[in-house]
């Protein structure tokens, strides 16, 4: 069987429209696990379109493949129905199979717009074995069985970097950023799942198991990536010291005496964070951490749902890290359903404050609706969660026009507009503003 895995395509506005590019960790996570199991019955290809026009290639070589399978994402959801219109238009007779978070969460747009044979919601490995096996799936429509632990860093020591075209994403990143730092960057995807329950992310109700990559496997992709030349690390999860495993870990990577040879960042929540993780971190070689800061009003942060996260934790946390020695990138929101202008200038007091003392800020100015959180759940069942703007969107090469989940605004008005007279300003400039400069058109406006 030859299988064909397609990764999302680039989402182009002022937020990623100068994004680095990594290899499709989850896709080539699939092809390896499906190769080792059904050894030898299946040869599968993955396309970065980072890097490489899926269009053009499934023009050319579409008819090669058996199965061809799409992996979708809100924000480029028009270009993946796309993809798989144009696979199904080179290929009637493949098998296309659509996954990823939208196809998780919003498989309902997709069967309307391309109707693919099947949709495989949540991990793919298990349903992804069996159709190359049978050549079918008991239905249209269906949920992965969920990985374990010892199944998920299976999955995971599977994946080779030298193998994954990680050479190749180190020079698209370097096209797109030539002055940026970090530019051979390795990405560890070390947990699944967080059971946080903010209310705007779709991450924390993806059906997986809640799992850990062990300290040993950690350390073994660290070395991985040492050896083909990576020189700084992304520890990718939603919080590395989350709950009792991720102190457990931490304790672990102590026992073993192990420090990394490359530097490293990981992504961590503030209600996690205290002196003692810290420090371990830094022995680690952790030099940075990108904090989910959200907000510096604690009315907006009740308003995310971030339950146990005050503006008083923030602050100690970020103190902490300071005086530990660790850089911080810190995550903020700018509003929330129900906000203030009030919440609003005190979250920019605290932004200039801390980038003052040496924080890095990147800032959303408002929550983005994802099929699959809370937020976006309460929409689609016609509740009223602050004022939601649909984007219209069209699928290239196929002029079809319809509505997918936009913005999600304040219910004030005046605050809604002066929200959106500033997203104008920044689409004018196609980049992403600095922290600093944000702050300014924002109290601008304000005024």
């Amino acid at each position: 069987m030859r299988v064909l895995l397609i990764s999302p395509t680039i989402a182009i506005n002022y937020y990623t429209a100068k994004s680095r590019v990594y290899p499709p960790m989850g896709l080539y996570r699939l092809k390896f696990w499906c190769e080792d199991r059904l050894r030898g019955r299946a040869k599968i290809d993955v396309i970065n379109s980072d890097i490489l026009n899926p269009w053009e290639y499934l023009k050319n070589h579409a008819k090669h493949y058996d199965i061809i399978g799409v992996s979708s994402l809100h924000e480029t959801l028009e270009n993946d129905l796309s993809i798989m219109l144009t696979a199904r238009k080179f290929n009637p007779k493949a098998i296309i199979v659509a996954g990823g978070h939208e196809a998780t969460f919003n498989y309902e747009q997709i069967i309307e717009y391309a109707n693919p044979d099947y949709i495989i919601r949540g991990e793919g490995e298990y349903p992804l074995t069996e159709l190359i096996e049978n050549k079918e799936l008991p239905d249209k429509i269906v949920t992965g069985r969920k990985l374990n632990e010892v199944e998920f860093n299976f999955a995971s020591w599977l994946l080779k970097p030298d193998k994954m075209g990680i050479e190749e994403a180190w020079e698209e990143t370097k096209r797109r950023l030539p002055n940026a730092e970090n530019i051979r960057t390795g990405r560890i995807f070390t947990e699944a799942r967080c059971y946080k329950k903010c209310k705007y992310c779709s991450e924390t109700n993806f059906p997986v198991n809640f799992n850990f990559l062990t300290a040993k496997m950690v350390i073994y992709h660290i070395k991985q990536f040492q050896k083909v030349g990576a020189e700084y690390i992304l520890l990718h999860g939603d919080n590395f010291v989350l709950g009792k495993k991720g102190k457990e870990r931490l304790k672990k990577f102590e026992e073993y005496g192990f420090t990394s040879p490359i530097p490293m960042m990981a992504q961590c929540d503030c209600r996690d964070l205290n002196y003692e993780n810290a420090v371990k971190m830094k022995r680690l070689g952790i030099n940075k951490v990108s904090l989910g800061v959200e907000s510096f009003s604690d009315n907006i942060l009740r308003d995310f749902g971030k339950r146990g996260q005050t503006v008083d934790l923030v602050n100690e946390t970020l103190e902490t890290l300071l005086e530990v020695g660790i850089d911080v990138y810190a995550n903020m929101i700018l509003v929330s359903p129900n906000c203030t202008e009030e919440d609003i200038k005190e979250t920019l007091e605290g932004i200039r404050y801390w980038m003052s003392r040496g924080i890095e800020f990147g800032i959303n100015l408002y929550p983005r609706l994802f099929r699959g959180s809370w937020y976006a759940e309460q929409i689609y069942k016609g509740n009223e969660i602050g004022y939601h703007i649909p984007e219209k969107v069209e699928i290239p090469f196929f002029g079809i026009r319809f509505e997918k989940m936009g913005k999600l605004l304040p219910k004030d008005k005046k605050i809604r507009e002066m929200i959106l007279r500033v997203e104008r300003e920044l689409e004018k400039s196609k980049t992403r503003v600095t922290a600093e400069k944000l702050s300014e058109i924002i109290i601008e406006k304000l005024r």
